[in-house]
């Protein structure tokens, strides 16, 4: 997992120091407090200290402020608003960091009951460290309920549902796609450790019957049906007389759950039933039956010619009849009947 990390970040780095609408911080920019925060712990401190957590807000239903009204507005934050303001300073300051939403166990009773009432998730920040070369997660939010330090270290009670460093709002996190005010998210502490399965779902939509000659372009879905993260699975297919190209011959990354969808080209000279197997990770293999039949193209010229051929034996036909009968009948004009 850490390589993945460590490789992605060299992509990422185009929009994770971006200011998006929630992690703007309009007028603040030349604010002198602001402006003498330099390091990670400096926005971390200023972040707990500014800013005041309202539970009546929270309690009430409420409205994402972003980092800029947060600011002007510090006695109204909730955890969205201490993470908006974290990641609108460290982009401010050229150090990457994004927003985490998920469920976190609280133990204090004003706020446990909200997550068993209703789907109240949490949201914290989280800064990549050039040094370790990995993202670290802070909550100030946290901090400035309990008086708990969790910027030198992160407990095990945050789960992570959605990461946003690219776009502020999505993906949407569990628990975000209802129309009723209900409980859509269940969370169960437990000091069990779970089995791990990896197993993965493979789907192709190739047509059952193909010309000969022809290349075709399918899409592959590969489904993560296991509840462990799977690293850098190489998708490989073999078949007699079949040429198979994928585009993305190695997935990175496939989450528990997620779904890969890779294009997949598929062509041969051959004809009849061929049995394509497509192996990933050499974990699974997944076998298609498909029948190239002949091409119309291929059987436009043979059929053509045969046409021409008959054409030009009606012609030659026709043209010794009407030779046959223009002598007959010269013939018979120079020697008429007496």
């Amino acid at each position: 997992m850490l390589g993945y990390v460590r490789g992605a970040i060299a992509q990422q780095k185009s929009y994770l120091l971006s200011a998006r609408p929630a992690w703007q911080l309009g007028g603040y920019v030349g604010n002198s407090n602001i402006s003498a925060l330099h390091t990670v712990k400096d926005i971390y401190d200023f972040t707990t200290n500014h800013l005041t957590y309202s539970l009546n807000r929270i309690s009430d239903g409420f409205t994402r402020l972003g980092a800029q009204k947060a600011l002007s507005s510090p006695e109204e934050a909730v955890c969205t608003e201490y993470a908006d303001v974290f990641v609108a300073l460290a982009r401010e300051k050229g150090i990457y960091a994004r927003e985490i939403e998920g469920y976190a166990y609280a133990f204090d009773p004003q706020l446990q009951p909200l997550s068993l009432r209703t789907d109240v998730l949490h949201a914290w920040p989280e800064f990549y460290d050039n040094a370790r070369q990995t993202w670290l997660p802070v909550d100030p939010t946290w901090q400035d309920t309990s008086g708990i330090d969790y910027f030198s270290a992160m407990d095990f009670s945050h789960i992570v549902f959605a990461i946003h460093g690219k776009d502020d709002t999505y993906p949407l996190p569990a628990g975000s796609y209802k129309y009723e005010d209900s409980i859509d998210v269940q969370v169960t502490p437990t000091s069990k450790t779970l089995p791990q399965t990896k197993s993965v779902e493979v789907q192709a939509d190739l047509p059952m019957i193909l010309s000969q000659g022809k290349k075709y372009t399918a899409m592959l879905s590969i489904r993560n049906s296991g509840n462990v993260f799977l690293h850098d699975l190489s998708l490989t297919a073999y078949s007699q007389g079949v040429s198979i190209q994928f585009s993305e011959p190695v997935i990175a990354l496939l989450a528990p759950g997620q779904v890969a969808q890779v294009p997949l080209e598929v062509s041969s000279t051959h004809i009849g039933k061929k049995d394509i197997t497509i192996q990933v990770g050499g974990m699974y293999d997944k076998t298609i039956s498909v029948t190239f039949q002949q091409s119309w193209k291929a059987l436009l010229l043979p059929g053509s010619i045969g046409i021409l051929v008959l054409l030009l034996v009606a012609v030659l036909t026709a043209l010794r009849r009407h030779t046959h009968h223009h002598d007959h009948k010269r013939a018979h004009t120079r020697h008429p009947s007496k």
